[in-house]
């Protein structure tokens, strides 16, 4: 016997049915929960838990910002990629934030080669040493996920700013205090598409990688989010370490945008496709 919790099924009103709360069972939130459905002309059939990201109070209860990141949602340690955390959990970090201004800043970029892709993200206080101190930022290259048939550099793109859109957020509950991402990005179209793109109707929901879309649309919400965009490539002199880097006088947000390509690139030459995850409904 499934049990639908009709506030949340009615969520999504152009794809579900609103499905009133009709049962003599009392209602509490341990013994319902929400589900994934399909509807056919034979009646609804609950397909799997449906995820939902909740709104929790800020305070954290876990030690580590690595706990913390072990206690999110599998799908969504696998969008962030292989995390590099501050020894410190993130006390200086968010510290230089708040007498800075205020707002976390950070950049991503990806890599397509050979039906493969990989991105790479970092969120610092924004200065340009930040990238060579432990202590000042969180990155996390990886694997970008999908089918090597239809995956895209937007696709990549998308997952970075996700996944800094997660971390931020749990950035914020670990130290209880609440943060903006003020994030960049080379390609126009995606930033475009999670600014202005609309998800809620059938039709939509059948876009290229509109479950990162979806989970992006829900995690701004929490740190909100915006976006900016920068031009890409502009290192146009060869350099191998970060004082090369810096020797290039670059902007800043240039600057972060060609680390994160470099990490990108690396991380296709070492990296490996993830594993495959798929089920079955019947």
């Amino acid at each position: 016997m499934y049990k639908l919790n009709g506030g949340a099924v009615s969520r999504r009103k152009a794809i579900y049915l609103n499905v009133p709360y009709m049962i003599d069972l009392s209602f509490n939130s341990c013994d319902f929960y929400a589900v994934d459905i399909h509807i056919t002309h034979l009646g609804i059939s609950a397909v799997g838990d449906w995820y939902t990201i909740s709104h929790p109070k800020l305070q954290s209860n876990h030690s580590s910002l690595e706990h913390s990141f072990n206690n999110l949602h599998p799908a969504l340690q696998e969008i962030c990629g292989t995390l590099h955390f501050p020894p410190d959990n993130g006390h200086a970090l968010m510290e230089e934030i708040q007498h800075s201004s205020g707002k976390i800043f950070g950049a991503s970029d990806a890599s397509l080669k050979s039906g493969r892709a990989t991105h790479a993200w970092i969120i610092s206080p924004g200065k340009k040493d930040d990238i060579n101190n432990p202590l000042l930022h969180i990155s996390g290259p990886g694997m970008v996920h999908g089918n090597p048939n239809y995956l895209s550099s937007a696709r990549g793109e998308l997952q970075g700013i996700t996944a800094m859109s997660i971390i931020c957020n749990m950035l914020s509950r670990h130290h209880n205090r609440q943060t903006k991402l003020s994030a960049i990005c080379d390609n126009v179209g995606v930033i475009n598409k999670c600014t202005k793109g609309k998800f809620s109707s059938l039709r939509r929901n059948r876009d290229a990688n509109i479950d990162l879309y979806l989970t992006y649309k829900e995690q701004k919400l929490l740190s909100h989010t915006k976006l900016s965009w920068v031009g890409g490539h502009s290192d146009k002199k060869p350099w191998q370490t970060f004082h090369d880097l810096k020797s290039l006088n670059l902007s800043c947000e240039e600057t972060y945008n060609v680390w994160c390509d470099r990490i990108a690139q690396k991380t296709w030459e070492l990296g490996q496709a993830p594993s495959e995850r798929w089920a079955v409904y019947s």
